[in-house]
């Protein structure tokens, strides 16, 4: 596992703050899943991981921070195991944010999500 901070990652979109430094390293994403967002939050099975099925889910290890298409082969993802995300980029199957019970369950492996307020460029 790699320790990073903020500054040292081109997804800075995805990322809400940089309280801690963030655990990152490469996983298998399971064959089947298709295409797999950035921001997908993922549940760890026993030979892969998986793009979590639903919104209350309390199984999420990692979030995904670059897509990819496991929709015939399984394949390789960048994750991050711990963070602060913004919460309207991060997503279950079917794009669904996730949910208080999923919310509370990764709050406890140092994952946490923000809203964060959009402004105005001038």
């Amino acid at each position: 596992m790699k320790y990073v901070t903020e500054t040292g990652l081109d997804y800075t979109a995805l990322f809400a703050g940089a309280q801690e430094n963030i655990v990152t390293d490469v996983v298998t994403i399971k064959s089947g899943e298709g295409v797999v967002p950035e921001g997908a939050l993922l549940e760890r099975g026993e030979d892969g991981y998986t793009w979590a099925a639903t919104a209350s889910s309390t199984d999420v290890r990692a979030v995904l921070l670059k897509e990819v298409d496991a929709t015939s082969a399984d394949v390789q993802g960048y994750v991050a195991f711990t963070g602060e995300f913004v919460l309207d980029r991060v997503s279950c199957k079917g794009k669904a944010a996730p949910e208080k019970a999923l919310i509370d369950a990764v709050a406890d492996r140092n994952i946490y999500f923000r809203k964060m307020n959009k402004s105005k460029e001038v």
